[in-house]
């Protein structure tokens, strides 16, 4: 009898304890489901939302499903089976909804768990469906609102540094409102400053969903100049306050910036103004001298920018949200205060001026001991405001 090749004992050893290296090895090796099926999968799930019955649509649904699994079978390894997956979570999601029994529940849940287990590269398809377990685990445990709150964290954690990180966050913190956690809001205003203090779409979302509050974010911008030259914010502006002027021709405008420039040059005589702070114009009737020529005649030496479309550019639209004409302080690290407040009643300035100039952050450095170039940014924005 010949004796077994080197080879096969090789084989046998693999065997024996329970082919883990082999398995492992034949799965990074799986080859994709090809992306024409995937196509046509989700394809004929839309398809099927759109019969004219719930029994029709019940059917159609159940045969997209059958289909997938049939191709989930086939290839079971296949690096990008979690976008077959994904067509199934939706389609069991929209089956549950037609017909609430158990057997379609347990599915459902089979299918969630399968998804949620996806690498980080499918994080947008696999979002949902761990969401929907780490409720339902906290369902099934019996948790009261606070608990379940809580249990947003480690999802939120789990999506660091993924593309849906910042949706995320929104969910946890609507979720977090609903349930009246106010601690995980605040963390998670905390997780936006550190991590996305100058993404838009998450300053409006706060702004909406956070009335009444007072949050921070950085004045991130770039706007040209009279000159054609461009001024971007905050790095051109730093260690300065800066107070941004936004006004038009239109209405009152003209009035309020006489008004505002006398007042102005008063200040800047009586209490050293100009030393402290900076003013400058941001014209919102894209004028091709960004109104530099109007700020000339009277008497003021102020930067010109444009902001071009007016209170229609996303940037007003994030940061200021209010009728011209109107102020933005920015801080000496370039951080605004963001809240929703009325308009002005009334175009006296000098009040104003002489309450900003008693601000902190309008201090000279002599008197308050710190350093021109140091920041003053307080998370409280006690200091930092919108007129």
């Amino acid at each position: 009898m010949n004796k077994p090749s080197l080879l096969t004992l090789v084989f046998a050893v693999l065997i024996s304890m329970g082919g883990g290296s082999f398995s492992a090895l034949g799965q990074s090796q799986a080859s994709p489901i090809a992306g024409d099926k995937i196509t046509e999968l989700g394809r004929k799930l839309a398809k099927a939302s759109e019969a004219g019955s719930a029994a029709r649509k019940k059917l159609a649904i159940r045969r997209v499903i059958r289909e997938g699994d049939a191709l989930i079978k086939e290839n079971p390894t296949a690096p990008n089976r979690f976008e077959i997956l994904s067509i199934l979570f939706r389609g069991q999601q929209a089956l549950v909804s037609l017909d609430n029994s158990a057997i379609n529940r347990k599915a459902f849940l089979e299918t969630c768990g399968k998804l949620a287990a996806a690498p980080k590269v499918y994080a947008a398809l696999r979002l949902d469906a761990d969401l929907l377990l780490t409720q339902a685990e906290s369902a099934r445990k019996g948790a009261d609102s606070h608990a379940r709150a809580d249990a947003l964290r480690p999802l939120v954690e789990r999506y660091r540094d993924t593309d849906v990180e910042p949706k995320v966050i929104r969910i946890a913190m609507i979720m977090a409102l609903e349930l009246g956690n106010t601690k995980l809001v605040n963390d998670l205003r905390k997780v936006v400053a550190e991590r996305f203090p100058g993404n838009m779409n998450l300053i409006n979302f706060q702004r909406e969903k956070l009335a009444g509050q007072v949050f921070g974010a950085p004045f991130i911008g770039a706007f040209e100049r009279s000159d054609g030259t461009m001024a971007r914010f905050p790095m051109d502006f730093l260690g300065t306050t800066t107070a941004i002027y936004c006004w038009s021709k239109e209405g009152d405008g003209l009035e309020d910036l006489k008004a505002l420039a006398a007042d102005w040059k008063k200040a800047k005589v009586e209490h050293n103004a100009a030393g402290r702070f900076q003013f400058v114009s941001m014209n919102m009737d894209d004028l091709p001298d960004a109104g530099e020529g109007i700020l000339r005649k009277h008497g003021l030496d102020w930067q010109a920018l444009k902001m071009p479309k007016g209170q229609e550019n996303p940037i007003y639209q994030t940061y200021v949200k209010r009728d011209t004409p109107t102020i933005v302080i920015v801080s000496p690290n370039g951080y605004v205060a963001l809240y929703q407040s009325g308009g002005r009643s009334n175009r006296t300035y000098e009040r104003r001026l002489q309450s900003m100039l008693a601000s902190q952050w309008a201090q000279s450095h002599k008197a308050s001991g710190r350093s021109r170039t140091t920041p003053v940014y307080s998370n409280r924005f006690t200091q930092v405001s919108f007129w």
